[in-house]
């Protein structure tokens, strides 16, 4: 089974966390809570963490591990150019440099 060390990590944080652990995180995350949120949210921590315990405890020995949620794979298309294409392109625009687009410009240079 796997999962030994976190099981016992679980174990010590579910019944110790508390106001302050709550008001902690809250402050690092930067959100204002009422005293009415805090209480909520020390009695959901615990809970979830005693969650994690009894998932920690499933065997998992026989379970092949993945990288994601499934084993689709990526289906893209290849990066051919298509040079005639580019050229078109190039060749409608109405100035071109260098196989270059040349646009106005936005930005006025007052030096030259």
């Amino acid at each position: 089974m796997r999962g030994g060390n976190i099981t016992v990590i679980i174990r010590k944080m579910a019944g110790n966390i508390d106001k302050k652990d709550v008001e902690h995180l809250a402050e690092l995350a930067r959100i204002n809570l009422s005293e009415k949120e805090k209480e909520k949210l020390v009695k959901d921590a615990g809970a979830i963490l005693v969650y994690f315990e009894e998932l920690s405890r499933v065997d998992t020995s026989s379970v092949e591990g993945m990288a994601g949620a499934t084993d689709t794979l990526n289906n893209t298309a290849s990066d051919d150019i298509d040079q005639t294409l580019i050229q078109k392109g190039i060749e409608s625009f109405p100035e071109s440099e260098n196989n270059c687009l040349k646009v106005p410009g936005v930005i006025n240079n007052t030096d030259e």
